[in-house]
């Protein structure tokens, strides 16, 4: 039997990883608890433009996970700091009320005037529509700069899969022309460096754990931070096997990362994978 070291901090996606809706995944529980335990410090990530950390960190308490606000980074939290770093004048935003609220409480300038929108914010959005792309379209044709929330090709519910923000980037890149600027959420570098800087931890020393390799695993294979590949998620070994990407190691779950305590067997770790 081959065991995952235990590292000095985690990194953990929320979907997937240890839930699915309203359900806890196996052994997540278990998980968190032994890493407050410990005092090894911990952090829960979300590309989900439409829960606020603090309600990430209540819903994941009501589950019986001991999460707290501080512990959450999401794609929204990594906008508002980039917006107010660099403001650039009104944005549009496609995206659904949470999301066009929680800029409004941070004072950042909104617009739907094609010729006053210096920025275009793709994000979520199940009622983006036809009217919504011709107005970000024609800001991005006059000059407005598209950077969006995350680039996840689909959202998982508990009824299965369903589109995200990967499509409505598609579109607007192959109709205007332009290609996406910048993407907050998972797997950016910047996303990344800010719960690390949280963590107060080097990133040799910590584990991102996931279930996606278009987010999760990059993350950590292009920024030099080990990472586990859980299958409890939207990913199956049969779509591993043909990854650009490799994680560090591959579980069915989360149990089997409690640190010091639960083997992964010989197959379950991809040899060679990628930093």
């Amino acid at each position: 039997m081959r065991w995952v070291r235990p590292y000095a901090g985690y990194i953990f996606d929320i979907d997937g990883t240890l839930v699915r809706g309203s359900q806890v995944l196996p052994g997540a529980r278990e998980l968190v608890d032994e890493l407050r335990r410990d005092r090894r410090p911990f952090a829960v990530m979300s590309n989900n433009p439409l829960v606020p950390a603090a309600a990430h960190a209540a819903r994941l308490t009501e589950l019986g996970l001991d999460v707290r606000t501080e512990d959450v980074q999401t794609s929204v939290t990594a906008l508002l700091t980039h917006l107010r770093v660099q403001p650039r004048g009104p944005v549009y935003v496609i995206g659904e009320p949470p999301l066009v609220e929680a800029l409004h409480e941070a004072g950042i300038p909104q617009s739907d005037d094609p010729d006053r929108i210096a920025c275009v914010v793709a994000a979520f959005d199940r009622t983006f529509d036809y009217a919504k792309w011709t107005t970000a379209f024609r800001a991005i044709r006059r000059g407005a700069e598209l950077i969006a929330t995350n680039a996840d090709a689909t959202y998982p519910t508990a009824d299965g899969e369903i589109p995200d923000c990967g499509g409505i980037i598609a579109a607007l890149e192959t109709s205007t022309g332009h290609p996406v600027s910048l993407v907050l959420g998972k797997p950016s570098g910047s996303f990344l460096d800010a719960v690390l800087a949280r963590m107060a931890l080097p990133r040799e020393q910590v584990l991102i754990v996931g279930d996606r390799l278009g987010t999760d695993i990059p993350m950590g294979a292009e920024h030099g931070v080990d990472t586990a590949l859980v299958l409890s998620g939207v990913t199956t070994r049969d779509a591993l096997a043909s990854s650009a990407f490799q994680p560090t190691y591959v579980c069915e779950g989360v149990d089997e990362l409690r640190p010091g305590r639960t083997p992964v067997p010989p197959d379950g770790r991809v040899s060679g994978g990628s930093r």
